[in-house]
């Protein structure tokens, strides 16, 4: 992970975890791959409201920036058996349906 994308990761957990009512005593793990699984699980639980512009604006960057190292499957490189397409989330990191 480059070092601005890591310091967005950074950025967006204490923001997240600042902005939880049941969260804000949380505890920041070290391990990257443990405050990106803290960072989606903030991000699916979060109740809508506002939030402030610069966090959004960088949540914003660092999605793009992730779905920018994934595989994209084009729905034509999946395999077809009787007209139905079989995936999952492991295989499929981003799914474009070109119809």
């Amino acid at each position: 992970m480059n070092r601005n994308k890591e310091q967005m990761l950074d950025f967006l957990v204490k923001a997240f975890i600042a902005d939880s009512d049941n969260y804000k005593n949380m505890e920041i793990p070290e391990d990257e791959t443990q405050k990106k699984v803290v960072l989606r699980s903030l991000m699916n639980i979060r109740i809508p409201r506002k939030m402030d512009d610069k966090v959004l604006e960088v949540q914003d960057e660092y999605l793009k920036l992730c779905a920018e190292e994934k595989r994209i499957v084009e729905i034509k490189d999946i395999p077809v058996v009787k007209d139905i397409f079989l995936f999952g989330k492991e295989i499929l990191q981003d799914l474009r349906l070109m119809l």
